[in-house]
């Protein structure tokens, strides 16, 4: 283990010296660097659609039907609003569960009559 922290060090170390040596080339490296990650995580996703059981995937009969091009998902991005709308629905489902309560409550029974 010390063997391993000793490497991290040193290239740490190193790292630093070149940074410190070549800054602009360092620089440089790092823009391009950023600038091919990008282009990775900006680029389609190309592949076939995976098929997915809606009878798994419906809860109490609940479906969520979306009209997407299947060649260009961002799945990261579909990721994130599923759960911003599985969120929302819950929230629904609460509020629903709520008003149904309060319909059923013995004191607003009492004070509608």
């Amino acid at each position: 283990m010390e063997n391993l922290e000793q490497q991290c060090e040193d290239a740490v170390f190193e790292l630093c010296d070149a940074r410190e040596q070549f800054p602009s080339l360092c620089a440089n490296e790092l823009t391009k660097c950023i600038q091919i990650k990008n282009d990775i995580n900006m680029s389609k996703v190309s592949g076939k659609p995976s098929v997915i059981d809606k009878s798994s995937t419906s809860e109490k009969g609940e479906r969520l039907d979306l009209n997407v091009n299947q060649e260009e998902i961002c799945f990261d991005h579909l990721d994130s609003r599923l759960q911003n709308v599985i969120s929302t629905l819950n929230n629904l489902k609460a509020v629903v569960d709520q008003t149904e309560r309060e319909k059923q409550c013995p004191i607003k029974k009492l004070l509608q009559d």
